[in-house]
């Protein structure tokens, strides 16, 4: 019999370690979170961080080599102990490619995990696939055939599948990757108005950060099989952990700085406005570092004597996105208004406008050199 724990909590990781071979760094390296009953998380990183290995250990399709998944205070797996097998764990599952049966309608593949799986009666079976539909607004396309759908559609049928059963936890593991980007846009909203609907909690894997930020309530970007930063997309993007996250996350730019007097110092000039430093503050008395600038945080002033110059415009809509070289060949992105229109190889100036900049130690506090990013690699 497998341990109860007392929690209100749907899901409970404690000290999570999953290693494929014993001489190697984990992929999953002591993850400890806690999912609230209704929330939705995010597992966002680039490839080979850990998230797909963390989900499929969510979801008994890997066997942690240290710590314990607590799921609804049920103990369903622990190192060296009993496992609750992945069709026992009330889990909804929704996959990259769909996993839709092409021989059956979209009403029999809804229907399938409650008819062959868990056994329910017709009656309700039938009730619940109708339910599930007309959640993710398939009411009507029934007795079409998997082929027969779009892309998007056929992600909403394998999300009411998922959901029909009424799980305790739905996971998802980068369901959007295999549509195009107008149709990835318009389904993350969806996708949460469905889970949020349905009253679901629910796991989701991505690489792409705005699918996170759009989707989930909380994010847990991960790095190297570590949880690097777990919070709300809003304090993620202001209020990074590590310049990591900031690069990740916020997608910004960085710029040596150095104190002097009461002031900062810059390439592109002083700075005197508010410096926030990270959440693990650098040594005692270290004085130079780098800004965290995100691409709204400069002006740019064409100027002959300037020092930088434009490489690159970009037309984005309600903004312009320029690449900007500065004179040591640091390569910035910079965005504007529509208002300023600078032509390439123009010679400009840079005026630092934010009121707040946050700022990291010129070290990672483990001691090692900081990595640069490829815009600073193109540079150099």
């Amino acid at each position: 019999m497998l341990e109860t724990e007392t929690s209100a909590a749907i899901l409970d990781l404690d000290r999570v370690v999953r290693r494929f071979d014993a001489r190697s760094t984990p992929a999953v390296n002591g993850v400890s979170l806690t999912l609230a009953e209704g929330e939705l998380l995010a597992l966002l990183g680039p490839s080979g961080c850990g998230k797909t290995t963390l989900l499929r250990t969510i979801a008994g399709l890997e066997m942690p080599d240290a710590g314990r998944v607590i799921l609804a205070g049920q103990v369903v797996a622990e190192a060296g102990g009993p496992s609750v097998p992945p069709e026992r764990r009330k889990l909804g599952m929704v996959f990259q490619d769909y996993a839709l049966f092409p021989h059956l309608t979209v009403q029999q593949n809804v229907a399938f995990g409650l008819t062959k799986l868990r056994k329910q009666a017709p009656a309700i079976a039938r009730e619940r696939v109708i339910e599930a539909l007309e959640l993710v607004g398939l009411t009507g396309l029934e007795k079409r055939y998997p082929h027969e759908l779009s892309g998007g559609q056929q992600q909403r049928v394998a999300l009411a599948r998922a959901l029909a059963p009424k799980p305790t936890l739905v996971l998802l593991d980068e369901p959007l990757s295999n549509l195009d980007a107008q149709v990835r846009r318009r389904l993350r909203q969806e996708i949460r108005q469905i889970l949020k609907a349905a009253g679901a909690s629910g796991v989701l894997v991505t690489h792409d950060r705005e699918e996170a930020m759009a989707i989930a309530d909380r994010v847990a970007v991960m790095r190297e099989g570590r949880l690097e930063q777990l919070d709300s997309p809003e304090v993620l993007y202001w209020q990074p952990a590590s310049r990591f996250v900031a690069s990740f996350v916020a997608q910004v730019n960085f710029l040596p700085a150095w104190r002097r007097g009461d002031g900062w110092m810059t390439e592109v000039g002083p700075y005197l406005g508010e410096v926030v430093q990270p959440i693990q503050p650098a040594a005692d008395g270290q004085e130079s570092g780098e800004f965290c600038l995100r691409q709204d945080d400069c002006d740019l002033v064409p100027d002959g004597a300037g020092g930088a110059i434009i490489l690159d415009r970009q037309f984005l809509g309600r903004e312009y996105g320029y690449t900007v070289r500065l004179e040591s060949g640091r390569l910035l992105q910079v965005t504007t208004g529509i208002e300023t229109a600078i032509a390439p190889q123009t010679p400009v100036r840079l005026q630092i406008v934010a009121p707040r900049l946050q700022w990291f130690p010129a070290v990672h506090p483990e001691g090692g050199a900081i990595a640069a990013t490829p815009l600073e690699m193109a540079a150099s």
